[in-house]
């Protein structure tokens, strides 16, 4: 009795196991299997990017990767400051001199830079500025103020931006008078200039640039109203750097940096 009692139970766990062993190797569970054990794989495979820089104290992942290699097979710096892009927004100072027969031309004055559209190694800015200029010679001395519009393309001339060759066109009007320096006399004058520009400006930081410019072509027309009475135009076109061409060197401060 007993025998008999011992041999069914263990027929009974005999077919319990092989039916468990089976499902465990069919084909369903194969898959499933084999699909979890993909998803494991890939999520390691994506978790490698994120080891932690105590893991991976010689960036042997970053290494790996082939953008971040020269044609020599060397790691290549990436330094911000180095690979400064350009700026959605400047401010700059401004400073001039120009010297023609026997006067001496100077400006000061500030203007606001924005960015009106991005190329793929350059850039259109539009800029406006307050202008505060004047002349000097023997025999009188002039001051004027206005305002000045300009349009420029920063085309990039190195591999990061670090230098730019700049170029467009002006529109200024100014207002102002001559004084004669002997009997006071003074006339009144009325200037508007048209001119194309061309420069450079250079990056020193991610913040701070310097900017070079000077027109080579320059209209100018004024109405000039003397003290006697009457009034009277002058229109004169000026062509050359330093021919009636301020130099100016301004100083300018990025607002906002552009994503490149």
């Amino acid at each position: 009795m007993k025998t008999k009692l011992l041999t069914t139970v263990c027929s009974v766990l005999f077919l319990l196991l092989s039916n468990n062993i089976s499902a465990q190797f069919s084909p369903n569970n194969l898959s499933t299997n084999i699909l979890d054990t993909g998803m494991s794989l890939s999520f390691m495979n994506n978790d490698l990017n994120e080891i932690p820089e105590v893991l991976d104290p010689f960036n042997f992942i970053e290494a790996g990767n082939p953008e971040m290699l020269n044609e020599l097979g060397t790691l290549e710096t990436h330094d911000p400051e180095v690979a400064a892009s350009f700026a959605r927004a400047m401010f700059g100072i401004t400073g001039g001199l120009g010297f023609i027969s026997d006067q001496t031309l100077w400006c000061l004055g500030a203007a606001y830079y924005m960015q009106l559209a991005m190329y793929t190694n350059s850039a259109l800015y539009a800029s406006l500025g307050a202008k505060y200029s004047g002349s000097s010679s023997d025999f009188f001395t002039s001051s004027l103020i206005g305002f000045q519009l300009q349009m420029l393309m920063f085309h990039s001339i190195t591999q990061y931006n670090q230098v730019q060759f700049l170029y467009g066109a002006l529109l200024a009007y100014e207002l102002g008078s001559d004084k004669l320096k002997s009997g006071g006399g003074k006339t009144d004058i009325t200037r508007l200039t048209a001119g194309l520009v061309v420069g450079l400006y250079v990056i020193l930081s991610t913040q701070i640039a310097i900017m070079v410019q000077t027109n080579i072509f320059a209209y100018q027309s004024q109405t000039l109203k003397p003290e006697s009475g009457g009034e009277f135009k002058d229109n004169t076109t000026w062509f050359l750097i330093n021919k009636s061409n301020l130099l100016t060197l301004s100083l300018i401060w990025n607002l906002r940096n552009a994503n490149r």
